[in-house]
């Protein structure tokens, strides 16, 4: 994955420009250059963290709403908001025009050397079946989570089993299908550092043990 300066990413439609590399400061942090369209009713962005980074979005253009640390903000041009490295956070652009904003990803000490590789991960996987693959996975997670405790993270409203799963098998559907997403799970598992859902780890594991089981057996049964 090419991260030198002016570089460009897309996922969904919205393009990444690389307008800062690690090798640049001595935090280690990359910074992009979004440019996002309105999202779309069916790109839901599930509920994710990031376990070892600080992600801060400086608006340019437009606005975005976003869900962070249990708190709904909307942001507008010449407004930032930041979510710590473990903070719960999700966001989208409601439209009805493009949003324009600065994406820097400033990673802690554990993670310096290796925040090209795990990003590369991220953008590598939405290549292969597209962003709602990954989503799909993350969604998954999250409706795990939610079938503990029986509501709805974000909104405390009860969480019916039915919907979760129709929402999910939708986007598995628009990312090409069970088994590009399958597929795709062990180039996404690079990107575990970088975007984690909100499971447990052991869960998770178990989660991601499942998919790669999948993959493996899909590959075995094709070479037959």
């Amino acid at each position: 994955m090419n991260f030198e300066i002016g570089a460009v990413m897309d996922a969904a439609g919205d393009t990444y420009t690389v307008v800062e590399t690690p090798s640049a400061t001595n935090s280690g942090r990359i910074r992009f250059k979004v440019d996002m369209v309105p999202t779309p009713t069916d790109l839901i962005m599930p509920l994710h963290s990031h376990p070892a980074m600080t992600e801060t979005t400086e608006m340019i253009v437009g606005v975005m709403e976003i869900y962070t640390g249990g708190r709904h903000l909307r942001v507008g041009p010449g407004e930032s908001y930041s979510s710590a490295p473990g903070v719960a956070h999700k966001g989208r652009n409601p439209g009805p025009d493009k949003s324009q904003f600065y994406w820097t990803l400033t990673p802690e000490a554990s993670l310096q050397g290796a925040l090209t590789q795990t990003v590369g991960g991220y953008f590598a996987g939405c290549a292969v079946c597209g962003i709602l693959g990954h989503f799909a996975l993350m969604r998954l997670e999250q409706y795990l989570h939610e079938g503990i405790t029986g509501k709805d993270v974000v909104t405390g409203e009860p969480i019916h089993a039915g919907t979760a799963l129709a929402e999910v098998g939708s986007m598995i559907d628009k990312a090409g299908g069970l088994r590009a997403v399958v597929d795709s799970a062990d180039v996404f598992l690079l990107a575990k550092p970088f975007m984690a859902g909100i499971l447990t780890e052991p869960v998770r594991t178990k989660l991601y043990e499942l998919i790669t089981a999948l993959a493996e057996q899909g590959k075995a049964f094709d070479s037959k």
